[in-house]
């Protein structure tokens, strides 16, 4: 496991080569890695569900979209979806990230060396979710702890005790942060995602449910979306020639952004338990198996990715990565994350003319779950 969370791509690519369906004694759960596999698996929901009540994922993120299937997934997405469309976001989160940006930019514009992960993209990433929630933006450093908290227990996969102990603690801290917001909220409403859930009755939401509800958007908001600045960052410098493309010409940033979405998925994996007996790739599984949909694999799968170990920002199909998962469970947030990666790199690169990591560097993705540089030393000019 360890290993994995260092450099898993020469695994994967003998995985997806001799053994697509892998099975994992040291976490007694199955690898799929490809990904015609993997979309199936995503799109069978009555083969494959979320729901257990032993997951860590259940009990850091509680009940709620991610967390269940079927009717009641769908009753507890759909508040969010049209507050979370791109086309509703734009309006007010694009100046919102481009001013923070610039914030940002201004607090280390002179210094030798800046982490762009601490400086830069945690902060863009949790501000921005706080701010559209309707939290405040303010509280952001312990909201970001909280989270780092959430992200270890999803990662623990080992059953570390103290680990399990202090996101526990955690999301009890964060839960009665939200309902203090909340009953804010109903005695000065307003137009924010939280303000719309507790005045409009008609999505029948329990305080619960939104508790749970806030506290899976702001972990999916920060915890991958700084990642994928972060991520996407890392890839442009140590790819400098196309960085320089993308200086030419700025319309190349969408597409880069998908690219580094494919070629470094903050999460690596989707958790799916088995319902009922079936086949995967010839591999006979049981009701009550565990999948892991290995993302970061099926995003090199060379049957359709050309050069799938390449950095290619110019990549035709690079929009048809799994990093937001598919199907009913596809990222709420994947609009925003998009948009924030989006802005943030333009108004980086408009801001500097140079950027170059500092060496000798460690500062590469890690992790098996979630996966980003931990920091992102750069000199910029």
């Amino acid at each position: 496991m360890a290993a994995m969370g260092v450099s898993p791509y020469s695994t994967f690519s003998q995985m997806l080569q001799h053994e697509p369906v892998s099975w994992i004694p040291e976490i007694g759960m199955w690898y799929v890695t490809r990904r015609e596999d993997v979309l199936r698996i995503l799109a069978d929901t009555h083969t494959f569900t979320v729901v257990n009540d032993e997951s860590p994922m259940r009990q850091v993120l509680g009940y709620n979209m991610l967390t269940t299937d079927g009717a009641e997934q769908a009753r507890l997405r759909r508040p969010f979806a049209t507050a979370f469309a791109p086309r509703g976001l734009r309006g007010n989160a694009v100046p919102f990230i481009e001013k923070l940006a610039h914030q940002l930019i201004a607090t280390f514009a002179d210094k030798t060396t800046v982490d762009l992960k601490a400086e830069f993209a945690d902060i863009i990433a949790i501000q921005t979710v706080i701010n559209i929630l309707g939290l405040a933006v303010a509280d952001y450093a312990q909201i970001r702890r909280w989270v780092s908290d959430f992200a270890n227990v999803m990662s623990n996969f080992n059953g570390d005790e103290n680990v399990s102990k202090r996101g526990k603690q955690s999301v009890g801290e964060f839960s009665d942060y939200v309902l203090h917001h909340v009953d804010i909220l109903r005695q000065s409403p307003n137009e924010t995602v939280l303000g719309r859930m507790v005045q409009d009755t008609s999505y029948q939401l329990s305080d619960a449910e939104i508790v749970d509800a806030a506290r899976v958007i702001i972990f999916g908001g920060v915890e991958t979306t700084s990642a994928l600045i972060v991520n996407t960052l890392w890839c442009l410098l140590n790819h400098p020639q196309q960085l320089d493309q993308i200086r030419a010409n700025p319309d190349l940033i969408p597409n880069a952004v998908e690219e580094a979405l494919r070629y470094e998925s903050p999460v690596q994996t989707c958790t799916r338990h088995v319902l009922q007996p079936t086949e995967v790739c010839g591999v006979k599984l049981d009701a009550g198996d565990t999948l892991q949909c290995m993302l970061g694999a099926a995003n090199r799968d060379p049957s359709y990715f050309h050069n799938a170990d390449t950095f290619n920002i110019q990549r035709e199909n690079a929009r048809d990565h799994l990093a937001f998962a598919n199907g009913k469970h596809f990222c709420i947030g994947a609009g925003l994350a998009r948009m924030e990666a989006e802005v943030s790199i333009r108004v980086l690169l408009e801001r500097f003319k140079h950027i170059a990591l500092v060496y000798p560097t460690e500062d590469v993705p890690r992790g098996y779950e979630f996966r980003s540089p931990e920091q992102l030393r750069v000199v910029c000019e």
